[in-house]
Parts: structure tokens; C-alpha cells; sequence
């Protein structure tokens, strides 16, 4: 089974949750259901699977699938710039990480829910227009969507806690 992280967030700002297993399938519909009575300390109701690049930028560590309650949100603040050569590598990395700082901040100023999930990562990475460093982090904030009920076809899925 697949080891996971199942993620809510507790007020006013804290992003809590648990590493779990969840079933293949679960994983494969990118949604996971709790089910009463199971222990599992989250709040009920649907959590979506994040976006790859969401969830490695949150846990650049230890990076494992997310699911993040339907309560919530992630959306990417990124910054890319060309990398000419090696040289200009250090000051670059410094201009990258600022811009995605600036871009984080005015996010959180647009919306007080919001807040700030992940450090600010750089990676430089290969492109059709050559080196390039990439800047990331994941801001989150209270869902916009209106949510539906499970239906029948998608079930529930157990979360245990991993060993």
C-alpha cells in the first residue's frame, strides 16, 4: 500500500496531519475519504490529492504523495530566470528566491486566510532555452469551490496510519 501524507489545517494557520497507507486505488482517483469511526484524527470529509510539484515542493525532505482537505486549496507561486553560466549561478538563486518571497507576500497580503505551506525551494533544472532556475512555494487558502457529496462510484477509502 502506498504510504502517503493526509493534511488539514488547524486554526488559525497550522497545517497538521498524519503519514498514512491508503489503498492503490485511492491514490489513482486522487481522493480520499475517511471513514467514521476509523480513528483518523482529521476532520471528515474529502481529501484531493495535490499536484506533484506541489507536494515535493512541501516536503523537499521527505517528498511523499498529499492529500489536502477539501477545506483548502494549494496554489504555486514560481519564478523562473535563464541561467547564462555557472558564475551567475549564486546571484540568480538570490534574485529567484526573492521574487518567489515577493510573490508569496503580496498572495498573503490579498488574502488574511492565507498562509504560507512550504519554504521557498530553487532548483536548476534543464530547459529547451538552456539552465534555468526554477523558484517555488505552495501558499494555501480556504477552498472557493463548492463541494459535492462522494458519489456512490468513488466510495470511501481507509486511512490507517503507516507503520
Amino acid at each position: 500500500m502506498p504510504v502517503v501524507r493526509v493534511t488539514w489545517i488547524e486554526p488559525p494557520d497550522e497545517l497538521a496531519g498524519v503519514v498514512a497507507e491508503v489503498a492503490g486505488a485511492a491514490l489513482a482517483a486522487g481522493v480520499v475519504e475517511p471513514r467514521a469511526g476509523t480513528g483518523f484524527p482529521g476532520p471528515p470529509g474529502r481529501y484531493r490529492l495535490l499536484p506533484e510539484e506541489l507536494w515535493r515542493t512541501m516536503g523537499a525532505d521527505d517528498p511523499v504523495p498529499v492529500f489536502l482537505h477539501e477545506s483548502y486549496e494549494a496554489g504555486l507561486e514560481r519564478w523562473t530566470s535563464i541561467l547564462p553560466d555557472a558564475a551567475a549561478e549564486v546571484a540568480i538563486v538570490a534574485r529567484v528566491r526573492d521574487a518567489v518571497m515577493h510573490l508569496v507576500q503580496t498572495r498573503l497580503a490579498a488574502d488574511p486566510e492565507a498562509f504560507s505551506a512550504s519554504p521557498t525551494v530553487t532548483t536548476t533544472e534543464p530547459s529547451p532555452r538552456g539552465m534555468v532556475v526554477v523558484g517555488r512555494s505552495v501558499v494555501l487558502q480556504p477552498s472557493r469551490r463548492r463541494h459535492r457529496p462522494a458519489s456512490p462510484a468513488t466510495g470511501s477509502t481507509d486511512c490507517g496510519r503507516a507503520p
